[in-house]
C-alpha cells in the first residue's frame, strides 16, 4: 500500500505540474502571471535604484502558495551529490517546482539558484569537492616563486560546463525566472580559495603587493567571465526583461550583488 500511495502522490504532483505549466505558458507574459502586480513592482524598483521613493519601502516576501500541490520527489531518480550540484535538468526542475509552490510577495521574484559559491575558483584551476550541503576546493599548489599561478583556464572542462549550464538554464526560463551570470563569489573569496586562507592572511601582512596584483588578476578574469555569461542570460534568452541578483532584487538594467 505504501508504494501505491507514493505513486499516487507522484502522479498527482505531475498532473498539477503539467496543468501549472500549461496555464503559465499560455500567458503572453509568464512573469506577470507569477506576480500579479509585476508592472508596479518594476516601477517601484526603478525608483528605488534611483534613490527615490515611489509609494512605499521595498520588501521581499515569499511563502508557500495556498492550494499548491506539494512538490514530489525528483522524477529523475535518486538525488545524488553529483545530481544536486551538476545536473541541470534537476536544477531546472527545482526552480520550476519552487515557482509552482511559492507565493512571491512584495518585490520578490523567482531567481535560478544553483547554490554554488566556489564555481569561479574552478576557472582558475581548482577542482570541486562536494557534499549534500556544500562545495569546496583545495588551494592550488605554489609555483617556483612560492605562489600559485593566477590564470583563466579557458580550455578547461569547467568553463565549458559553466557556459553550457548557464545557457541551458536561461533558455529553460521562458519568461518565468531570472538567471545570474555567475557561479560563485568575487575576487577576495576566490583568491582565498586559490591561495588558502591562512597563507593569504600572511601574504596580506608580508607581501601586500602580491595580494594587490593577484586580486587585480582575479578581478579581470571575473569581468571577462561575467561579460560572456551576460550574453547568455539577457532578456533575449530568458524572455524576461531586466535582471535580478542573488538577493532577488530586480533591476531594469544589469545588476550584480558584490560581497566576498
Amino acid at each position: 500500500a505504501f508504494p501505491k500511495e507514493i505513486a499516487r502522490i507522484v502522479e498527482e504532483t505531475a498532473s498539477a505540474r503539467r496543468e501549472w505549466n500549461e496555464g503559465l505558458m499560455s500567458s503572453a507574459k509568464p512573469m506577470a502571471a507569477i506576480k500579479e502586480d509585476w508592472d508596479t513592482v518594476k516601477t517601484r524598483l526603478t525608483h528605488w535604484w534611483a534613490n527615490e521613493l515611489y509609494d512605499r519601502a521595498v520588501l521581499l516576501v515569499t511563502a508557500p502558495k495556498a492550494g499548491a500541490q506539494p512538490a514530489a520527489p525528483w522524477p529523475g531518480g535518486p538525488v545524488t551529490v553529483e545530481t544536486q550540484w551538476t545536473d541541470m535538468d534537476y536544477m531546472i526542475w527545482r526552480i520550476e517546482e519552487q515557482i509552482r509552490t511559492t507565493f512571491y510577495g512584495g518585490e520578490a521574484v523567482p531567481v535560478f539558484q544553483h547554490m554554488w559559491s566556489v564555481g569561479h575558483a574552478l576557472l582558475l584551476g581548482c577542482e570541486p569537492k562536494s557534499a549534500p550541503n556544500t562545495v569546496w576546493t583545495d588551494p592550488l599548489p605554489a609555483g617556483a616563486d612560492g605562489y600559485p599561478p593566477i590564470r583563466f583556464h579557458r580550455e578547461g572542462r569547467w568553463w565549458q560546463w559553466m557556459r553550457e549550464a548557464t545557457l541551458k538554464a536561461a533558455q529553460a526560463s521562458r519568461g518565468r525566472y531570472f538567471v545570474m551570470p555567475a557561479w560563485g563569489n568575487h575576487a577576495g573569496d576566490n583568491l582565498s580559495l586559490v591561495r588558502g586562507d591562512m597563507d593569504l592572511l600572511v601574504d596580506i601582512a608580508e607581501n601586500p603587493d602580491w595580494v594587490r596584483q593577484a586580486t587585480k588578476q582575479v578581478s579581470d578574469i571575473l569581468i571577462e567571465m561575467h561579460r560572456e555569461l551576460w550574453t547568455m542570460t539577457g532578456p533575449d534568452v530568458t524572455g524576461v526583461e531586466g535582471s535580478a541578483n542573488y538577493c532577488s532584487i530586480w533591476s531594469p538594467g544589469r545588476t550584480m550583488g558584490f560581497d566576498c
